[in-house]
């Protein structure tokens, strides 16, 4: 009876399912045990009901429902231009087209549209290579990534996702069906009629996509754990390439798909801070509309910025923010990539509110997540006064790593009952008593000549090495209880900021 089940529960995930899944991949979706699901997909193959699809030695196998015939076509209205020709009548029609054109005789439409993205899946191969008999590699797929599908799913299952990246794709004239409505000045607007079948290998799909490749993994997993599929729509630009060339030799078609693949995979990314910034300037409503990962970096890059920007904040005008890195010679300023590692290092701390993201502005628990930080690093300020008003090439109490390995330490000085406690006064006097058993050890001082600082630099073993370092002097400490009446001077100077 238990196969009975799992082979229905496998059977329903298949059949939603344009492209090929691994055994795990449909245990999850099925909530089925894995060995006994893999036993199943091993029977249902034996038997001809599913179609395995047999990826070599290790690598994960994939498997399939039957083929299903001509159910269905999808249309696309379209802009675009034939070219057609050797290279020089080419370049006539397109800049810089010798990038992409070899010197051939053929038809080319260049085209634009809209499409739903869930129906791209359809008529698309993810891998195009993966074919029943064998891996034909033609260089022009990506390979699934799992944890940027993961990524891409987060944001693009919310009801207000929008593409407005464009996908492009590639058709051989003879897959498709091309009817011409009107002319357009030089162009002429159309309509694009792909006919596809429900479950075929993607080698036998009628299109390539040479850009958008995750997208569309993570498309087709919010189709496949849909209850209907068929009612999903995600409304995007395309841009489709349809291809007349010599169809006894197709070396130059895949030299131009080699080559297109190429160049729309080449482009650079943002610097990510500037990246994450411009994130930050996000309304709510758009932020929901990110990654989970890209959730949490809008958040860091929002603290950063205030930061550097509040009165009662120890980092007031001491953050550069001009630059997005990680500065290979510390600085007067600490660098915007510095104070980015060091607030994505805190918030790991279980106390800060960080989840139910996006946390604008004016929510309580970004207040909570700023107050926090400052009081903690207000405390390091106010302790290592000394060190602290010292320009850089005197102490590094500013630098990456050692503000990188006090933003490690909060969990081991700061219980979370006292973090989460709403009376500030106390909580600050806490951190202070508790940072006061590292500073009065003479182990302890950021001076350039310290020896809890030789030869360290700025990298993540350092950071590592000095955070342990840290941790054995607080803890052979921990018996060590300030004078009240020094915490109370502290907790004075600090107030004069609030």
């Amino acid at each position: 009876m238990e196969d009975l089940t799992s082979q229905t529960k496998i059977l329903s995930v298949l059949a939603k399912a344009y492209g090929g899944l691994t055994a795990r991949e449909i245990c999850k979706i099925a909530d089925s045990n894995i060995n006994i699901a893999r036993t199943v997909l091993q029977q249902m193959a034996n038997r001809g009901e599913i179609e395995p699809i047999k990826m070599g030695p290790g690598v994960k196998n994939l498997y399939m429902h039957k083929k299903i015939e001509n159910e269905g076509d999808i249309k696309i209205i379209v802009i675009g231009k034939w070219l057609s020709g050797d290279k020089s009548n080419l370049m006539n029609d397109l800049e810089n087209s010798n990038e992409i054109l070899d010197e051939l005789d053929y038809k080319l439409f260049q085209c634009v549209g809209l499409i739903n993205f869930y129906d791209l899946r359809k008529i698309c191969g993810i891998h195009r290579f993966r074919t029943a008999e064998k891996i034909n590699k033609i260089g022009v797929q990506r390979q699934k990534h799992i944890k940027w599908v993961e990524e891409l799913k987060e944001g693009l299952k919310s009801s207000k996702a929008e593409m407005w990246s464009t996908a492009i794709v590639y058709f051989d004239k003879d897959e498709i069906e091309y009817v011409k409505l009107r002319d357009y000045e030089d162009r002429e607007i159309g309509v694009l009629i792909i006919n596809y079948d429900g479950h075929v290998y993607d080698a036998d799909k009628p299109g390539w996509i040479l850009d958008g490749q995750q997208r569309m993994w993570a498309l087709e997993h919010i189709a496949v754990n849909s209850n209907k599929p068929e009612s999903l729509e995600l409304i995007g630009p395309i841009t489709i390439a349809i291809g007349e060339f010599d169809s006894k030799d197709e070396t130059e078609k895949i030299d131009f798909i080699r080559r297109t693949f190429a160049i729309t995979n080449s482009t650079q990314n943002l610097p990510q801070n500037f990246r994450n910034e411009l994130m930050a300037t996000l309304t709510e409503s758009s932020q929901e509309m990110l990654t989970k990962k890209d959730k949490k970096k809008t958040l860091v890059a929002s603290i950063v910025e205030q930061l550097n920007i509040g009165d009662d904040s120890p980092f007031n005008s001491l953050i550069d923010m001009l630059n997005p890195g990680l500065p290979r010679k510390q600085g007067e300023k600490i660098s915007n990539g510095a104070m980015n590692y060091i607030i994505r290092e805190l918030l790991n701390y279980e106390a800060f509110n960080k989840e139910d993201l996006p946390i604008p502005k004016t929510d309580k628990r970004f207040k909570f997540n700023i107050e926090l930080i400052k009081d903690y690093f207000n405390a390091i300020k106010c302790v290592f006064s000394e060190e602290w008003q010292k320009p850089t090439e005197e102490s590094r109490i500013r630098s990456r790593l050692v503000l990188t390995s006090f933003a490690s330490l909060i969990s081991k000085i700061l219980h979370i009952s006292i973090a989460l406690n709403p009376d500030r006064k106390q909580r600050f006097k806490i951190i202070i008593q508790e940072l006061l058993k590292i500073s009065e050890d003479e182990r302890t001082n950021f001076d350039r000549n310290s020896t809890l600082l030789s030869y360290l630099k700025n990298n993540q073993a350092d950071i590592r090495n000095l955070t342990e370092e840290i941790t054995k002097i607080y803890t052979q400490n921990s018996q060590f209880i300030p004078e009240e009446l020094k915490i109370n001077e502290i907790v004075r100077e600090w107030e004069k900021l609030l």
